[in-house]
């Protein structure tokens, strides 16, 4: 049987448009829960739980179509991939830090173990705040670099559904997750940069 193929890059872009309408009643209905739950129909209970459980869902559904990474990361649990949970910097395993970053995340953490030592005696060190911030900007310009990796992986992807080569789809999914992980990690960096320096 002639698989059909699959463009990864337009699949939910057309799905997104088709569904506009059904994603603002959603969002209707979504307020309209808020409400009720903090009226009277709080009693309702179990059944509250289930519609407020099921709103969440959707509301994730909707947060996913909405944004071309998550998308493709959703896809690519479909074809099998597991994704490590997003953890912080610091909780990270050693053994999961992209090799050619290491010296630098080894660095950074002790800058923002120096930082937060800082915060703890109620001293300033502004050059400490400045390298932090220069090392936040540089990984963040890394983020969008991959960001444009990721979407030029799709028609690699598309190309490979359309020939039905399970050579080149396992090579462009492992390259797709690889660049995502790599994403997340950096992701979690800035994010901890940021929380650091937003206590300072």
């Amino acid at each position: 049987m002639t698989q059909p193929t699959f463009d990864f890059s337009t699949l939910f872009e057309t799905y997104k448009t088709a569904m506009a309408p059904v994603f603002r009643a959603q969002q209707e209905g979504l307020k309209t829960l808020e409400r009720l739950a903090h009226y009277q129909f709080a009693v309702a209970g179990d059944y509250l739980e289930w519609s407020l459980a099921q709103a969440s869902l959707l509301n994730d559904a909707y947060r996913t179509l909405k944004n071309p990474l998550e998308r493709t990361k959703y896809l690519l649990k479909l074809e099998g991939v597991q994704f490590e949970e997003d953890r912080g910097a610091g909780n990270l395993n050693p053994s999961k830090v992209p090799a050619d970053l290491l010296e630098e995340v080894f660095e950074l953490n002790m800058q923002l173990e120096e930082l937060r030592q800082n915060q703890k005696l109620g001293e300033d060190d502004p050059q400490l705040r400045r390298d932090l911030e220069a090392a936040k900007n540089q990984f963040a310009a890394q983020l969008s670099a991959l960001d444009e990796q990721v979407r030029s992986r799709w028609s690699a992807w598309d190309a490979a559904w359309e020939q039905n080569d399970e050579a080149k789809k396992t090579a462009a999914k492992e390259a797709m997750t690889s660049l995502l992980q790599r994403r997340s990690y950096l992701k979690n960096l800035v994010r901890d940069v940021e929380q650091t320096l937003g206590e300072s």
